[in-house]
């Protein structure tokens, strides 16, 4: 092949390439704090004018017990359920943060795995529950869960042994609860971004 002809094909190869990127549909979220409106200056935003003026298509709702409880409610639920459906009916999909705001008690410091393990049993059989709620709506399709919350962050820290026991007992009890829809569980964002913390997590199974 000539030297003109290779310099064709490479250009040929890049426009493809190029094009096939672009074709691709971008997803774009927007992370609300719905329990904080109240201290928002600009208000209450309407589902359809968060979906609409970002363009939107997944909203991520960190869900929260109740503060002074620390239980899930059929309150809580019936506030949830409301920015949910609010968020679906307006085009996008919600993404449940779910953390240490969903079940309390965390045993914060702690590097005792039979700690964690007791922990992580009442935060799948927490998460569980919520994922068997929404299923039980029939929107089950239309959400997904992240587990915690910059877990390699000093305040809200999870040894990475610790966390991959939380994921899988999260995972595992989430998708036994929507076995229908099957919805996404990815894991929580990081506040460093170093990936030698996720693969500390895989390394642990």
């Amino acid at each position: 092949m000539s030297n003109h002809l290779r310099a064709w094909a490479k250009l040929l190869f890049v426009t493809l390439a190029w094009r096939n990127a672009l074709s691709r549909t971008l997803s774009v979220g927007v992370n609300i704090c719905p329990g904080r409106f109240p201290s928002n200056p600009l208000g209450k935003p309407s589902p359809f004018d968060v979906v609409r003026d970002l363009d939107a298509s997944w909203v991520r709702i960190g869900f929260r017990a109740d503060e002074d409880s620390g239980l899930v409610s059929n309150e809580t639920f019936a506030f949830y359920d409301g920015v949910a459906s609010g968020m679906i009916s307006a085009g996008a999909k919600v993404l449940f943060l779910l953390d240490y705001s969903t079940q309390p008690n965390v045993p914060w410091g702690s590097s005792d795995e039979d700690t964690w393990t007791e922990y992580s049993a009442s935060f799948a059989e927490r998460v569980g529950m919520i994922a068997s709620h929404y299923a039980s709506l029939g929107i089950g399709a239309n959400v997904a869960y992240e587990i915690w919350n910059e877990e390699d962050l000093e305040a809200t820290y999870v040894p990475p042994s610790s966390y991959a026991g939380l994921l899988r007992a999260a995972h595992d009890a989430i998708k036994g609860a929507d076995p229908a829809a099957s919805p996404p569980v990815v894991i929580g964002g990081l506040a460093s971004g170093d990936p030698g913390y996720v693969a500390e997590v895989v390394a642990a199974g």
